[in-house]
């Protein structure tokens, strides 16, 4: 058996002065036509056929038939945010088959939730491209990889410049931020007083 959309080497011992004409369903021949050994490209799922017809420099030929069972591969496929900001949680998922295995794994951030199963949730942590790398296996031994970039954006870090002792009723205390960013938005909440104006 093999599995679905991979090669696969079959041969025949060389005899000199043979010939040697390969029939193929289920899959194409890759490398070695006219040849005692072929490398073939399996397409989808089912049943493939090898027939080989040996021909000898007499004119006498044998035909030899193989049947192969071809196997399906898992249908990995990983659905989520192509973007985060930065140690935000985000979940991950592939659709859930039955007797498949998940092996994840991610760069730029860490498993929290799932590992090994369908959905994950991953925290990034480093800013830049983070990656998710899937590994899917299924009862017959075949493998589906597949993966998915992830844009991880800086997490703004504001720290708070001002009086810490103030006067009741007194105005024109001043309080900014310390590491203004262009492109930012600033969202300010303020308790026991008000906000007279915003600079």
């Amino acid at each position: 058996a093999v599995c679905e959309k991979t090669y696969g080497t079959y041969s025949t011992p060389k005899i000199i002065g043979d010939l040697y004409n390969w029939v193929i369903n289920g899959g194409t021949i890759a490398a070695g036509a006219g040849t005692n050994a072929i490398k073939i490209f399996w397409g989808n799922s089912g049943t493939g056929k090898i027939t080989l017809t040996e021909t000898t420099g007499g004119g006498c030929d044998s035909v030899v038939i193989a049947n192969i069972t071809i196997n399906n591969k898992p249908k990995a496929l990983i659905t989520g945010p192509n973007s985060s900001c930065q140690y935000a949680p985000q979940s991950y998922t592939t659709p859930a088959e039955a007797g498949v295995a998940y092996n994840w794994s991610v760069s730029g951030g860490r498993i929290v939730a799932g590992d090994s199963t369908y959905s994950i949730s991953i925290l990034w942590s480093k800013s830049g491209t983070g990656k998710i790398t899937l590994t899917e296996t299924n009862a017959y031994g075949c493998d589906s990889v597949v993966s998915k970039n992830v844009t991880i954006y800086p997490r703004a870090v504001p720290a708070i410049s001002g009086n810490s002792t103030v006067c009741q009723n007194d105005t024109g205390n001043i309080y900014n931020t310390t590491a203004p960013a262009s492109g930012n938005t600033y969202a300010w909440v303020v308790n026991g007083g008000l906000i007279r104006k915003g600079l």
